[in-house]
């Protein structure tokens, strides 16, 4: 494979991709020439209130497994002609046994490659250099703090209740009394008789 494409100058080159976290991580690995990684996601499934996913990304090279991480919101614009659904950071989630759980299946997948992005562009950022001063915090996309290792990440004591607090929070001022998305009012035109 080809690692001389990075994920941190692709976020920089095509930073609307970010809030397709699944579709960002299919575009760096097959420009790097590694096929398959589709197939990668393994999903969990957990009965609440209603049925519950959560996702594993298997890197396909080293193997590393990166799990559903807590969306947290893009600071990058998205593209105008760009379709996607309900952003990752506004998505219904929960925690369970210490893992992100999402409504559905597509969420959990976006959830597991939004924490692999954090952890690659974190690395590589560490290992060059010449890219110190780029924003990591706009390309972040979990409220985890990214990792360098599965034994680190294992290691990383997780307050969820406090990340679940601080999005809460987010989502609160987002939406109205209804939980409803506040929409602009549009501008009405007065019609000429």
């Amino acid at each position: 494979p080809d690692k001389k494409f990075l994920f941190v100058s692709y976020a920089i080159s095509s930073p609307h991709l970010l809030h397709l976290p699944k579709k960002f991580l299919l575009n760096v690995f097959k420009r790097r020439n590694v096929q398959g990684w589709h197939m990668k996601f393994t999903i969990h499934s957990v009965q609440l209130e209603a049925k519950f996913y959560s996702a594993t990304f298997k890197d396909p090279i080293t193997k590393e497994l990166f799990r559903s991480g807590l969306g947290s919101k893009a600071l990058v614009d998205r593209h105008p002609r760009m379709k996607s659904g309900a952003p990752l950071h506004l998505a219904e989630a929960r925690i369970e046994d210490g893992k992100v759980y999402y409504r559905t299946k597509k969420l959990a997948e976006h959830a597991a490659a939004a924490r692999a992005i954090d952890c690659y562009i974190f690395r590589e950022l560490k290992e060059n250099a010449s890219m110190i001063g780029v924003d990591t915090e706009k390309l972040k996309l979990c409220h985890e703090e990214p990792y360098e290792s599965e034994s680190e990440r294992d290691a990383q004591q997780v307050d969820y209740n406090a990340l679940m607090a601080k999005r809460d929070g987010y989502v609160k001022k987002k939406h109205s009394a209804v939980g409803r998305p506040r929409h602009r009012k549009r501008k009405r035109f007065a019609t000429v008789d």
